[in-house]
């Protein structure tokens, strides 16, 4: 027998699936759909808390809504500190102090959204308590700074030509 897809999201069938977040006069809001057997029942706008507000505010850094212009500064960041890692555990030439080996960086996605958490933000109304230099990742220790100042340029020049390194970011 039919039934109707109103008594169907009345009886809490289905998923419910988080969509395009947006800041709204500094308020979080996504969209959030109702979807059982691949169709959608419901949608309705609201504030997202916990695990949901915190992939979708990663999702408005990762698109430079959220924290407007640090988005350079972090790709940055993580790719300074992902070469660190990767000299800290490869350079065999280079002495490190006593700390104990890093370990490797989770992709940026990835790495964020733990970043968050740890930050303990639990909705949008936390924004509030952070700024972009909450988001960045740790800086090098001296040490390992020196190697990569001295093995790993920005940029390069032989005389006659002039070389910019590129970051993954740019590629």
């Amino acid at each position: 027998m039919p039934v109707p897809i109103a008594w169907l999201a009345a009886a809490g069938l289905g998923e419910h699936k988080i969509g395009e977040p947006e800041l709204r006069d500094g308020a979080l809001l996504a969209t959030v759909s109702q979807v059982y057997a691949g169709r959608v029942l419901a949608t309705r706008e609201e504030a997202p808390t916990g695990a949901a507000a915190r992939h979708a505010i990663r999702d408005l850094i990762l698109q430079g809504r959220c924290f407007v212009g640090a988005l350079p500064k972090l790709r940055e960041r993580y790719d300074l500190a992902g070469l660190a890692v990767q000299v800290a555990l490869t350079d065999r030439n280079a002495r490190f102090s006593d700390a104990p080996l890093p370990e490797p960086l989770a992709p940026l996605p990835l790495w964020l959204l733990a970043r968050l958490e740890a930050l303990g933000l639990e909705s949008g109304d936390d924004l509030a308590l952070l700024d972009a230099a909450d988001l960045m990742p740790p800086e090098p220790p001296a040490d390992i700074a020196q190697v990569i100042q001295r093995n790993y340029p920005k940029s390069l020049n032989i005389g006659d030509a002039s070389y910019r390194m590129l970051d993954r970011a740019a590629r």
